[in-house]
């Protein structure tokens, strides 16, 4: 086991289970970042995710226990069980339906545990609903992303004073400018006079064929539409369909976090359209860089981004052309914002 840096008496260590990119999304990109701010309060980061996986940065590295699936992280906790039971053990998933790993688990008496599940509609059948409230009762502290979690935890059993609402959001690790992205940048300067990016999985709930429909063009333009997805998705072929047709429609699939945040830095305007959403947090990202971002009302946003309504544009696309070309967005920094901390309701 890594050695154990001092931190300060009567804060726990945590023990974290979830992943680092890859694959990147809104869960390893959140626990990459924590793992880099909060070192000290962190024993270990279990990753349970198999792939190729980036570097986090010197002397962090060596805190990553990769194990490359569920079923090795089970049998990884059932032989250090009374081992782990000095530490916190926090959980990172996207779904309810992630919550049948830990019902495998046993949870040694004293041991303390806590729970973030990242996407924004924790829905389920039956069956998914069961197991979350079992294990959901297992959890000493739940953390609330929003109001909208805050009551589907308490609809499963989870008492008011076991809820934690807080933000998914820590601020981007500095990451030296990407080559490649550069690359992709300057083509971009030299062909369009404006760069709009989204990103996500390639799933119908980011809304891309919107933005496609109104953005798109197979003539010459002034502005295109750069869309970074990650991970397996039913729109991905679509997708890259339309990066064949139209010549302002860029398509990057699952590139690193210094490719994207090279691109972000030098977009114009970020569009989160999505139907459901937990936070967005390019759309923090956007803003600290300075970059103006507009986000659908789905969800409680960062401070400094442009809000519109979900069912306003869906009925009329053209309200959407209209808020990117009056860049109405107001600049933040992350200064004063709240961002995660692991002994938050500690």
């Amino acid at each position: 086991m890594p050695r154990r840096p001092r931190v300060s008496a009567g804060q726990r260590r945590f023990i974290v289970v979830g992943g680092v990119p890859a694959p990147l999304g809104g869960v390893t990109t959140f626990l990459r970042r924590m793992l880099f701010a909060e070192t000290c309060a962190i024993e270990m980061l279990v990753d349970i995710y198999p792939g190729r996986k980036e570097k986090i940065g010197e002397g962090i590295d060596r805190k990553i226990l990769h194990l490359g699936s569920r079923l090795a992280f089970i049998a990884w906790f059932i032989r250090n069980a009374r081992w782990t039971k000095q530490f916190a053990m926090f959980f990172n998933f996207s779904r309810l339906g992630a919550l049948a790993l830990v019902i495998a688990l046993p949870k040694p008496r004293g041991s303390h545990w806590r729970l973030m599940l990242h996407h924004g509609e924790l829905t389920g059948g039956r069956a998914t609903r069961l197991i979350a409230r079992r294990v959901l009762r297992r959890m000493d502290m739940v953390y609330a992303l929003s109001k909208r979690q805050r009551h589907v935890y308490f609809a499963l059993g989870v008492p008011a004073h076991r809820i934690c609402e807080t933000k998914s959001y820590c601020p981007p690790i500095p990451l030296p400018p990407d080559p490649e992205a550069e690359r992709v940048v300057s083509y971009l300067r030299a062909e369009f006079g404006k760069v709009l990016m989204m990103s996500g999985l390639p799933s119908p709930i980011y809304n891309f064929q919107m933005a496609i429909d109104v953005f798109a063009s197979d003539i010459p333009s002034q502005s295109c539409l750069v869309i970074c997805t990650y991970g397996p998705g039913p729109m991905r072929e679509k997708l890259r369909a339309a990066a064949q047709r139209y010549r302002n429609v860029i398509v990057c699939e699952d590139k690193g976090e210094a490719f994207f945040n090279t691109l972000l830095r030098n977009a114009d305007t970020y569009l989160r359209l999505n139907s459901r959403d937990s936070f967005g947090i390019a759309v923090a990202d956007a803003v600290v860089m300075g970059v103006p971002a507009i986000a659908t009302d789905v969800c409680e946003r960062f401070p400094g981004a442009t809000i519109v309504n979900l069912d306003e544009i869906t009925r009329d696309p053209d309200l959407l052309t209209k808020s990117v070309q009056a860049e109405c967005c107001v600049t933040a920094s992350a200064a004063g914002v709240q961002t995660f901390a692991l002994h938050t309701g500690a």
